[in-house]
């Protein structure tokens, strides 16, 4: 293969993967439906503690997911009330660097929701796999990562956004969603 060809390969595959972690929903919106969306999980509070831990995950050196954390936690301190259900909130920006890194932070801090930005070269079946077995509730604004692995996502359906729900992972997690909150959502496996 010649160089040149080698190089329109290899811009094709990093155009392709910037447009399929694209968020085609804005993060004050993803945040407000993540509130209610905790509403609808009949084992939230069994699984908080006294106080919710939300850790952001995001990778400095990658520009969206760095401005992804920076909207996510500039929406979080614009909220009049630091509190979901009741219960106060803590907010964590956890640099990613690798997988293992991650995991390490989740389990310091003790994470209970992971907010996941767009992410390169991260395994996101690996971080669902650990978070879904810990019952952290993982929640992201790029719906390729619900089918792999992780709980809620959301996407858009014509104007509105539309909940995506991993029902094998959120049932891993001890997620128990209502059937009010199912049939507004698309189920993806």
């Amino acid at each position: 293969m010649h160089r040149s060809s080698i190089v329109i390969v290899c811009s094709f595959l990093i155009c392709w993967n910037s447009l399929s972690q694209e968020m085609s929903v804005p993060v004050d919106i993803q945040f407000q439906l993540l509130k209610k969306i905790l509403n609808y999980d009949r084992n939230f509070h069994t699984r908080s503690g006294d106080t919710i831990a939300i850790g952001v995950a995001y990778q400095k050196r990658y520009r969206t997911s760095l401005t992804t954390k920076d909207e996510f936690l500039r929406v979080t301190d614009e909220q009049t009330e630091s509190k979901i259900g009741n219960l106060p909130v803590v907010y964590y920006a956890l640099e990613t660097g690798s997988v293992g890194e991650l995991l390490n932070s989740l389990s310091e801090n003790k994470i209970d929701i992971l907010y996941l930005t767009p992410l390169r070269g991260i395994d996101i079946e690996q971080i669902a796999s650990f978070c879904n077995t810990s019952g952290i509730f993982t929640f992201t604004g790029i719906p390729d990562y619900v089918s792999s692995g992780i709980i809620v996502g959301i996407d858009i359906k014509g104007e509105s956004p539309q909940i995506l729900i991993n029902l094998t992972s959120a049932k891993e997690a001890s997620v128990d969603f209502n059937s009010q909150l199912l049939k507004l959502s698309r189920i993806v496996h």
